[in-house]
Order: C-alpha cells, then sequence, then structure tokens
C-alpha cells in the first residue's frame, strides 16, 4: 500500500476512538500493539512519528493492522479486566468511504492487509 493510501486511511480514521490496534510488520511476525495513529502523527507524509512503544515507522513496512472488535484491560494486579468494545462496523464504513482497501472481517476482528 502507497503513502498517499495510508494518509487517506488514517485521515478517515481520525473520528473514531479506535485505542487498540495490532500492527504487523514486513519481515516480523510479531504483533505490536498501539492506538491507531492519528493525522498529526505522520512524519514527513511517509511515516509514523515516535508517539508510541513500536516506535517510529515507515508505512511501507506496514504488513498488516488488526483491530479486535472486543478487547480487555486490566488496571492493576486485584482488579478484574474490564472489557470494551471498539466500533468495527463504523470502521468498516470509514474504510470502504476511504477508497479500495484489502480487509478482511473475521469473527472477534477486522484486519486490513498492506502486502498479502
Amino acid at each position: 500500500m502507497n503513502d498517499t493510501k495510508w494518509r487517506r486511511l488514517l485521515r478517515a480514521l481520525a473520528p473514531i476512538s479506535l485505542p487498540v490496534s495490532y500492527w504487523t510488520f514486513v519481515n516480523e511476525d510479531v504483533e505490536y500493539l498501539r492506538p491507531t495513529p492519528q493525522p498529526d502523527e505522520i512524519v514527513n507524509g511517509v511515516a509514523v512519528g515516535d508517539t508510541s512503544i513500536v516506535g517510529p515507522f515507515y508505512f511501507r513496512d506496514v504488513k498488516s493492522v488488526r483491530w479486535p472488535k472486543r478487547y480487555e484491560i486490566a488496571y492493576g494486579p486485584h482488579e478484574p479486566p474490564r472489557a470494551f468494545t471498539q466500533p468495527v462496523e463504523q470502521l468498516i464504513v470509514a474504510i470502504n468511504a476511504a477508497g479500495q482497501f484489502d480487509i478482511c472481517e473475521t469473527e472477534g476482528d477486522l484486519v486490513l492487509y498492506a502486502y498479502r
């Protein structure tokens, strides 16, 4: 996926609250957890800056992004995790309105493929 499509996609997703997304990169099998980047995090139109634990990365290195419909957050060792949902249906509408993207909806996730 080229840089222009990434910028268009992130602008389309900006109004949607997506605090949990899992990013995989070319030549890596690890998923990195981070909030979906906002357009103001784009650096020089080709990368996301150092705004999360993932660190800076180029769009060209992203293999896929996965948004879970449901996720849990543990706020402490003695508290049960709290369950949350993400607006995946709204996400699908925004992605489709932004152009043609390779997405796949499963029972629990939405995956966008930059490379397959």
